[in-house]
């Protein structure tokens, strides 16, 4: 297969993925609309989306099984477009002029909640490396 060919597939299925990835963010954020200021979809959003990266990239086992236009399609595509960290920190100024106590809590929930969810990510897929 010619290295132009490669590099095109791989820009196909991470277009595909993060057309996924963007979509599953909007359909939350719709289905998850409140009247809250606190903008609890992207914190959900983005903590899934650290626990599934951290999982992805750290098994083997998966990656082992399926095509490098998969995996990249699914880890930059569709996770790169499903987390956002735009939204993020332009939620944490909207918040942070409401109330900053609130946006303190938004962003240490974020952070840490984000590197114990990609830390557990990493333990399962371990986990399942041990087991096969």
């Amino acid at each position: 297969m010619s290295r132009r060919l490669m590099v095109l597939k791989l820009y196909v299925a991470v277009a595909l993925g993060g057309m996924l990835g963007a979509i599953g963010r909007y359909s939350i954020s719709i289905i998850m609309e409140s009247d809250s200021v606190f903008p609890i979809a992207t914190l959900l959003v983005n903590l899934l989306g650290c626990f599934l990266l951290a999982y992805l990239m750290s098994a083997s086992a998966i990656k082992n099984r399926i095509s490098t236009e998969v995996f990249t399609g699914l880890t930059t595509g569709l996770l790169g477009a499903f987390t956002t960290f735009s939204t993020f920190a332009s939620e944490t100024v909207v918040l942070w002029n409401y109330n900053p106590s609130m946006a303190v809590v938004y962003v240490l929930l974020s952070l840490l909640l984000g590197l114990l969810l990609a830390y557990g990510g990493f333990l399962l897929a371990k986990k399942g490396r041990r087991s096969t």
